[in-house]
This record gives structure tokens, sequence and C-alpha cells, in this order.
């Protein structure tokens, strides 16, 4: 079996991701079809995980911040979204 060479494979910007149904991430310009919404197991592990972060937080001087499940757009063919995002400023 071959695999695909990329230069064969289409490529795609955040204008083009604008315009899709469905759960989708874009990396790199590669579309990548996401799972359906997780279990309950995974929602409770992930919600303490982001809880222990923002209690860590509070001694944070940067105005850190945990936050669950956000978009976020890296640049014009990078865009995912984590289960969880630690922003710092």
């Amino acid at each position: 079996m071959v695999a695909l060479k990329s230069k064969y494979i289409p490529r795609y910007t955040q204008s083009d991701y604008e315009q899709w149904e469905g759960k989708w991430e874009l990396i790199d310009g590669f579309a990548y079809a996401m799972s359906p919404a997780p279990i309950t197991k995974h929602q409770i592990i992930n919600g303490k995980i982001v809880r222990e972060l923002d209690e860590a937080l509070d001694r944070c001087e940067d105005s850190c911040t945990a936050i669950i499940k956000a978009q976020w757009r890296i640049d014009e063919s990078t865009i995912v979204i984590p289960d969880c995002v630690l922003v710092c400023y």
C-alpha cells in the first residue's frame, strides 16, 4: 500500500473552515474530522483538570486563566478546539 503524498492532499484556510458543517479542526491546512461529543467520563475528568489549573492560577501574577473547550485560531491554516486551554497574558 502506498501513502498519498501531501502535495496531492487539498490544503485549506480559515475561510474554507468557516463554511464547513460538523466538527472539524484545521492543522497546517489539513482538515481533520473530529469525533462526536466526548462521553461523560471524559467531561468529568476534563472539568477536574480545569478546576485544578484554575485553583493553582489563583497565585498567578500574570492574569492567567484556564478555559474549557475554546476555539483557538493559531493562524490562517490552523484552527483547533482543545479540551482545555491555559491562557497567560
